[in-house]
């Protein structure tokens, strides 16, 4: 499809009454579709004849989400085109719902369009019309400028109206959308606010996309939150809740609907029928203190330093004695180095209320502990990072005298290893003693079993990737690996019988990130080449001294349920540069895209691993 700009604009002419300043329009909300690119040879572009293939999503379907805006807030989507041109066609579906007062009389409804192609038809779905309707005259057929739809008014109900552009792209290039607005008596209706919410580290309830805390995700710390207009809206599948503290879950916006509290975590929200249901929630702390009854539960634990000098082993900062002279043996040192640091092993994951640091106080030295942080992870980690993400509240600290023996950090986070480091070169660290007060996390599991998350170690070394799709889904009889068609940079999925010219599949080495974060590097393409996410979601082989943004991933369980005939072996893998977006092939070609759970995007971003 060529590259082209949609202007919306929704002109909805009433009688004058008081009645208009009710009149809402929700945010627009996109949808990539269910049925994937279908074969169909177009007479033309934007041929009618194609919507019969259409799949219109149910409003409350759990694809839908928030249209991407330009810098000036118009609505603005563009993604790479994976067709052949005029011989197959792909859908994408954008909704609103428009609110009209009962006492309003509508005089005049159109949809406009500007330079606009392949197709787009408009469905409205109202009291009048429950099943939706059209007008076919009102159908953008090929390219157009400055296209406007006929009188819709006959088509409008009071009350809620839901108004569908099914859009069609039928030619191969990009597939843009620019621009959607609603006007009343010629005045435009501003949508509802399209919030945003602030993640909040050292919040106790944190919200995630998928079971098993996967996906995209939001800390919150007290507050009342409506998250109708913002990403998070009817997608939520798990909760984590930190001891102390409670949430309230809304089927509805402004805390409306069917309503659960939540104390603990959730593995999977079906088990309370609120899956893909949360619109709006309210978080309370019930309790000021998680410690369990003052207890250090750091004492005696297994710990390690990045190095040890002047016999300060790791473990000094844990046996139960804070004096800070270091002629006591209490106290850890390290060599003189870029990013010392000390971490503790916890033993399980608990609910860490506060910790408190002892520093060493010897005159020579107490100042060392300066620009220091802390860190909590509940998995185990093999580099260090300061992202606020992993912070266990705050920023950095500092000890200001000798005479200052120790600093409390009180906060909330969820955690099983925690880290003491100073970032920069030529740095030692010392720790006379490191309390840490909590409980253990209590986990509220879902009736059902589900597969562990598995990490970026749990992947061989060296490896070639399958898609499940085209083998364990049975779409095609051969199997299609990871490969470069023709010594090109563009990363598909090819078979036996495709291997022609300079085709070859990819053979990958897994490169360690820390924080079950890879890049999966290639070894028969050229030095230093990585599987790098460009910017327009496409998926290259591209050289790099260094592991760019783009080619990191987190590993994730399968996003298939379907069981495979080496179940173990089958991974998803999200992006981190395009946080919610996974590798999966469209076309046969390799992009990330974000998760619409579709059936058939959950195949397509299912790959089996095979160890080299």
């Amino acid at each position: 499809m060529r590259l082209f700009t949609i202007f919306m604009t929704l002109s909805i002419a009433f009688g004058v009454t008081k009645a208009n300043s009710q009149i809402s329009v929700k945010p627009w909300e996109i949808h990539e579709g269910t049925e994937g690119v279908l074969k169909h040879k177009n007479s033309i572009h934007g041929d009618p004849n194609a919507y019969k293939f259409a799949k219109t999503p149910t409003v409350k379907d759990p694809g839908w989400k928030l249209a991407p805006k330009d810098a000036k807030g118009d609505v603005s989507m563009k993604r790479a085109s994976v067709i052949l041109c005029r011989e197959e066609i792909d859908f994408t579906y954008f909704q609103t719902i428009v609110n009209i007062p009962a006492n309003t009389t509508v005089t005049d409804f159109k949809v406009s369009y500007d330079n606009a192609d392949d197709g787009a038809r408009i469905y409205l779905f109202n009291s009048k019309f429950p099943n939706g309707t059209f007008d076919p005259k009102s159908d953008l057929v090929g390219k157009h400028a400055n296209f406007a739809s006929t009188n819709l008014k006959d088509l409008v109900a009071p009350g809620e109206n839901r108004i569908v552009i099914v859009q069609f792209d039928d030619c191969a290039d990009n597939n843009s959308i620019n621009g959607i607005r609603v006007s009343v008596n010629g005045k435009e209706v501003t949508p509802l606010a399209q919030a945003t919410v602030k993640n909040d580290p050292s919040g106790g309830v944190t919200i995630f996309e998928h079971i098993n805390f996967g996906g995209r995700k939001c800390t919150f710390g007290v507050g009342s939150y409506d998250i109708t207009g913002t990403e998070y809206n009817d997608i939520i599948s798990s909760i984590k809740v930190l001891s102390g503290w409670k949430v309230t879950i809304y089927e509805h916006w402004k805390y409306t609907g069917t309503k659960v509290e939540v104390t603990s975590d959730v593995n999977d929200l079906n088990s309370l029928k609120f899956n893909d249901k949360m619109s709006s929630l309210v978080v309370e702390r019930v309790s000021s203190s998680v410690t369990t009854s003052g207890v250090n539960i750091a004492k005696g634990k297994q710990c390690r330093a990045s190095s040890v000098n002047f016999g300060g082993v790791a473990s000094r900062a844990v046996d139960g004695n804070t004096n800070g002279q270091y002629g006591s043996n209490s106290c850890t040192h390290t060599n003189d180095e870029k990013d010392p640091w000390w971490e503790i092993d916890l033993g399980a994951v608990y609910d860490v209320s506060s910790i408190k640091i002892w520093n060493r106080i010897d005159d020579c030295c107490w100042n060392r502990l300066q620009g220091f942080y802390v860190m909590g992870y509940e998995t185990s980690i093999t580099s260090c990072s300061t992202s606020a993400e992993y912070q266990y509240k705050g920023n950095s600290y500092s000890f200001t005298s000798a005479s200052q023996s120790s600093i409390s950090i009180e906060g909330n986070k969820r955690c099983r290893y925690i880290r003491v480091f100073i970032p920069g070169n030529v740095k030692i660290l010392s720790l006379a003693e490191v309390e840490i007060f909590g409980q253990l996390a209590k986990v509220q599991t879902a009736t059902t079993t589900s597969i562990a998350t598995p990490t970026a170690t749990s992947l061989p070394d060296k490896f070639k990737v399958l898609a499940f799709s085209v083998h364990e889904g049975k779409k095609e009889q051969d199997k299609y690996w990871f490969a470069i068609n023709n010594g090109g940079s563009r990363v598909s999925i090819l078979s036996t019988s495709k291997l022609v010219g300079g085709s070859k599949w990819l053979e990958i080495q897994r490169v360690d990130l820390g924080n079950n974060i890879f890049a999966f590097k290639v070894l028969n393409a050229g030095a230093d080449m990585y599987l790098v996410a460009r910017d327009n979601k496409e998926v290259h082989i591209e050289k790099a001294a260094t592991v760019p943004e783009g080619a990191k991933f987190k590993t994730v369980t399968p996003l298939t349920s379907a069981k495979g005939a080496n179940e173990n072996n089958y991974r998803s893998f999200e992006s981190v540069k395009f946080s919610g977006h996974y590798l999966r092939h469209a076309g046969y070609v390799l992009f990330v895209h974000p998760n619409d759970k579709s059936e058939l995007f959950k195949q397509d971003a299912s790959w089996l691993i095979e160890k080299m």
